[in-house]
């Protein structure tokens, strides 16, 4: 799978110094998942005493990331 982002995802990424990376890897490895009544899914990870929470939604091939932030 692949992941892509919307416009609002990387500006906001952009903003907050969220690298592409640590959001992949978020998608990729977060062991805490919350499917949000609009379909999306929401996932927090803990990287070097970060936590970045990421939203995004699921097609059949690519993971879409709509936004990502940390957590203070």
């Amino acid at each position: 799978m692949f992941v892509r982002y919307i416009p609002h995802a990387l500006e906001q990424m952009r903003k907050r110094h969220i690298s592409k990376a640590l959001v992949e890897e978020a998608v990729t490895h977060s062991k805490k998942r919350y499917v949000q009544r609009n379909g999306r899914i929401k996932c927090a990870y803990i990287k070097n005493d970060k936590t970045v929470v990421v939203i995004y939604k699921q097609d059949a091939k690519d993971y879409i990331v709509i936004t990502a932030y940390l957590l203070l």
